[in-house]
């Protein structure tokens, strides 16, 4: 593969990856921050993860030309976005069960106290 197959496919998947997360929050730029325990990279994150994907469909995929470059790197991206999302959305829903469990268990011991 030549360099100009690679860069085309990093070059897309990295705004393909920062319009992802413009829409995933609301038109917001998260920029990346230091917090006490990381570093938070924000819009930073989406679009490494955007340009990774999109390398790996260029590479999966084995196109040659530059419109079936930008098709599947725009594809790839996005589903790597959607993957992420994916996965936080899980993360979340595990957190909300816990905290459900974890509420009414409080309640059924503010019965007992109260008898």
């Amino acid at each position: 593969m030549e360099m100009y197959q690679w860069l085309t496919a990093v070059l897309v998947g990295g705004i393909t990856g920062f319009v992802s997360h413009l829409i995933n929050n609301q038109g917001k730029l998260l920029l990346p921050r230091r917090l006490k325990t990381f570093f938070h990279f924000g819009f930073l994150t989406d679009i490494f993860t955007g340009s990774l994907a999109a390398l790996l469909g260029l590479v999966l995929f084995d196109v040659t030309l530059i419109k079936e470059i930008i098709k599947v790197s725009i594809v790839t991206a996005i589903s790597g976005q959607t993957f992420l999302l994916h996965q936080a959305l899980g993360g979340e829903q595990a957190k909300n069960s816990q905290i459900g469990k974890a509420d009414e268990k409080i309640q059924e011991i503010d019965k007992l106290l109260r008898r």
